[in-house]
């Protein structure tokens, strides 16, 4: 992603904050009632709808996001990983 476009990164996180596209998230998730799953859709886009969220994104996503792969060779734990 850190060669991804500015625009097309704007407009990704845009379609990931619409409303239509949680909506159907939680109607494929979840098996409750519509006015249900309305409600735990607003509720999940609360902080999509901070003025800068989209700004943070697009620059997490440009800045090549987590990178945790050449740590998991140093845990000393039994894990599942």
């Amino acid at each position: 992603l850190k060669e991804l476009p500015k625009s097309i990164a704007y407009a990704g996180v845009k379609l990931l904050k619409s409303f239509p596209l949680r909506l159907l998230a939680n109607v494929l998730a979840f098996s409750s009632p519509l006015s249900e799953n309305i409600d735990w859709t607003n509720i999940g886009r609360l902080h999509c709808q901070m003025p800068w969220w989209e700004d943070a994104m697009v620059d997490f996503m440009i800045s090549g996001g987590y990178n945790v792969a050449s740590h998991i060779k140093l845990i000393n734990h039994k894990t599942l990983v």
